[in-house]
């Protein structure tokens, strides 16, 4: 015999269903939030240096460039 579902089941499974949903997209913002506050502190350290009279090397590109591939594995 089949289950039988009350209204009241069906609306807390479905805003259970809501809350996982709303989880899984909290990591996914939280992982590129992290991901900009690292390529913000690089930025800066790399500023703060340039300002200091160090030369750029490339460093700053290929900073920039791991930190995008990492946001591109994150969204995967």
């Amino acid at each position: 015999m089949p289950k039988v579902v009350s209204p009241r089941g069906q609306r807390r499974n479905g805003l259970k269903a809501q809350l996982d949903t709303v989880k899984v997209e909290e990591e996914y913002r939280k992982g590129d939030y992290d991901l900009i506050n690292e390529m913000v502190e690089v930025m800066l350290k790399h500023v703060k240096r340039l300002l200091n009279g160090f030369e750029d090397r490339g460093e700053v590109r290929q900073e920039e460039l791991l930190l995008q591939l990492q946001m591109m594995n994150i969204r995967k």
